[in-house]
């Protein structure tokens, strides 16, 4: 099974034996030729060619990337969409229904078509009658928080689409697709499943469809659907009790791990408050002190029930702090009493503080740790004073590099020192293999594979070893982000129909998708903060205007912070978390952007030619970036406040994909200045570049690894 958690709205739990190819589309390996009876279309500078094609309903269109970079096939309203498309990929897609089909680059949206479809629309499938839900009874309340739903199918059907959504789509539910006509689905309580919330009303509901084969969720086959209520008990008598640090101790750490006991085992979402402030006082107008604010998920905490003060946020040294602990309400249900407060005293030297995070246990779903609210304006650090001893300059570390090349045919991955050497390959498979990703902390590669039909994102140790299909589904998935604490790998899929961000936990050893809830939005282009709690999405709200967006991991109020008719789109997030580059094409051409975290101070760092894909300097001093202003595709740097802009490649041919190394002393990037694309390395100022593949085969994606 595939849990997926839809905080604020649903999240799902697919029966993964049961899933079958929703679309028609196929992404293939190069090479392969499209149908001889498909209209063609080809990807080839940066355009598609011709930009509208018209075909009869039940006709395909065939593209073909003839560009040397990756492209996407992208519908703007959803209903096909090709993943990542290498150099030579074809993507084949079968026009059902007559209409208008608008599409895109997903990489670079600049890139518009139109499918015209004439003729008439085939017939839906038959309508068949609601189920009958039998048990629970409408508005009954449960025992437990586990429950077995029942319900009597009409004639004809042959697969079951099952919703239990909280009030008011606040906290999470479930969302199945099966593939087979089931009267009966289970919902485990804690700790198998940690999903009912405590006091609250769920709707849930039920339809079917006659399709003889597996059908999206948008079918017109679909019938209506049977729906009725249950409430979940309510918890009188529990005690919730601050446990650690002891009331009235000294900590010897400025980032202390509070923890708190429960006198139940299915009770697992909280809210913890900290501050100096023993009346947690978040008004703007008289607040004294930060408070920190979390919500948490005990249940998959290390240990449980627990919160560690992020590394991010330390504490003072020499100072009191107090803490708090209630039960998360959500939906309709009554709100709960805060524990007794406990305090605590952080030591006036304290020890280093401790490198570890919480990571989750081994059943599913997320602990949510929202960031702290500051009440006040935190100073920065001072600078360290100057030293009139001089000292050497250190050489750059050797960090190694993942890349994707075609020494062998097909697009596999690959590892390099940033010095040329130890070359290694890292998957061994006929089918392409793209996109890799670290992890934070250099033991693991994320990245998209093609091994299994579509795109799929995996996870292997940084050897290539124990190699991990981590998405798992029938869509197409991409854009793996880590978070940065390692603890959570998130992408892009369009497996419900459009694209939406979901997560993983990593170290879950059971089969655990969660899902970000973003209202309905399509989403994509996630990127984690500094906080591991929130992700900047660039959300997509129809009409070919997508907006840059914020929102928790847990799907809490996506908040858009762009809001024009251009494309806003490539958010990076700064180093500190305060600023975020982007880019937009307000002005008529692609250009880079910077913006605080509330969407204030937008300010346009590029007047010319059209600019892409910004990279943050480790210190956030710099913004790298790709342009053609020279007439090809070259790499730019410019300081964040729009000064000091410098052509870093000269290159009669196209540099792109550059990357700092964590140092800021290399940039890495492909160039197909001697022949096909290779990976190099350069200094900073875009001196000294080397080849660091150098094996004459394409070779594009670079990826450094963070140590």
């Amino acid at each position: 099974m595939m849990w997926g958690w839809n905080p604020r709205g649903l999240p799902f739990f697919v029966a993964a034996a049961v899933l079958f190819a929703v679309f028609t589309a196929i992404a293939a390996n190069p090479g392969r030729t499209a149908a001889e009876s498909a209209a063609p279309v080809t990807l080839r500078e940066f355009a598609f060619k011709p930009q509208s094609v018209t075909v009869a309903a039940g006709s395909q269109v065939a593209w073909t990337n003839k560009d040397g970079v990756v492209h996407t096939v992208t519908a703007n309203a959803g209903g096909f969409d090709s993943g990542t498309m290498a150099p030579e990929g074809v993507f084949t897609f079968t026009f059902k229904n007559a209409g208008t089909f608008e599409y895109f680059c997903d990489f670079h949206p600049f890139m518009k078509g139109t499918v015209v479809v004439t003729g008439a629309t085939p017939a839906p499938s038959p309508v068949i009658t609601a189920p009958t839900l039998v048990s629970p009874a409408s508005a009954a309340t449960l025992p437990s928080f586990g429950t077995t739903l029942r319900w009597e199918n009409g004639a004809m059907a042959t697969q079951v689409h099952l919703q239990v959504i909280p009030f008011n789509n606040d906290g999470p539910g479930v969302d199945v697709h099966l593939g087979s006509p089931e009267t009966a689905f289970v919902i485990p309580a804690p700790p198998n499943w940690y999903g009912l919330l405590p006091d609250m009303t769920y709707n849930w509901r039920v339809r079917t469809s006659p399709a003889t084969q597996f059908v999206g969720l948008d079918d017109p086959s679909w019938g209506a659907w049977g729906e009725s209520t249950f409430r979940t008990p309510a918890l009188p008598g529990l005690v919730i009790t601050a446990a650690v640090p002891a009331a009235g101790s000294i900590v010897s750490t400025l980032t202390p791990a509070l923890q708190w006991s429960v006198n139940r085992s299915d009770v697992f979402y909280f809210e913890v408050t900290l501050s100096k402030d023993s009346t947690f006082d978040t008004n703007p107008a008289t607040a004294t002190a930060m408070v920190y604010g979390a919500l948490i998920h005990g249940g998959v905490t290390t240990p449980p029930n627990s919160y560690l003060v992020p590394r991010s946020f330390p504490l003072e040294p020499a100072t009191a702090y107090f803490w708090r602990v209630r039960l998360r309400v959500q939906g309709d249900g009554r709100p709960a009493d805060w524990s007794a407060t406990s305090t605590f005293k952080t030591g006036s030297t304290p020890a280093p503080s401790p490198t570890a995070v919480q990571t989750p246990g081994p059943t599913a779903s997320p602990a949510s740790t929202a960031p702290p609210t500051p009440s006040t304006t935190p100073t920065a650090a001072p600078s360290p004073p100057a030293t009139s001893t001089p000292t050497a300059t250190p050489a750059p570390l050797n960090y190694m590099i993942a890349y994707a090349s075609r020494l062998d045919g097909v697009d596999q991955l690959y590892a390099v020192r940033l010095d040329g050497s130890q070359q290694t390959r890292l998957t061994n498979t006929a089918a392409q293999e793209l996109s890799a990703t670290w992890s934070p902390d250099g033991a693991r590669i994320a990245w998209v594979s093609l091994r299994d039909g579509n795109t799929e994102v995996y996870l292997m140790s940084a050897s290539g070893a124990d190699q991990l299909n981590m998405s798992e589904s029938a869509g197409s998935d991409s854009q793996p982000a880590w978070s940065p604490d390692g603890s959570r790998l998130a992408w892009t899929s369009n497996r419900d129909g459009q694209k939406q961000i979901y997560f993983r936990y990593v170290n879950f050893t059971t089969n655990t998708t969660l899902k970000v809830d973003t209202g309905g939005t399509p989403a994509e282009q996630p990127a984690w903060f500094p906080d591991n709690n929130r992700l900047a999405v660039v959300a997509n709200f129809g009409g070919g205007d997508p907006e840059i967006c914020i929102v928790s991991a847990l799907g809490a109020d996506l908040q858009c912070i762009t809001d024009n008719s251009s494309v806003d789109d490539r958010p990076a997030i700064s180093p500190n978390g305060l600023q975020i580059a982007f880019v937009s094409d307000r002005a008529g051409r692609r250009d880079i952007y910077v913006m605080d975290v509330k969407g204030i101070a937008q300010t346009r760092l590029t007047t010319e030619a059209n600019n892409d894909f910004p990279q943050w300097s480790p210190d956030g001093a710099k913004i790298l970036f790709q342009s053609d202003r020279t007439g090809n595709w070259d790499l730019v740097a410019v300081n964040r406040n729009g000064s000091g802009l410098i052509n870093l490649t000269k290159s009669p041919g196209s540099d792109t994909a550059g990357r700092w190394t964590p140092d800021g002393r290399s940039i890495v990037f492909q160039s197909d200045r001697s022949g096909p694309l290779q990976i190099y390395a350069m200094k900073p100022d875009g001196s000294s570049p080397v080849n660091l593949s150098n094996n004459g085969a394409y070779s594009v994606q670079p990826a450094v690894a963070p140590k």
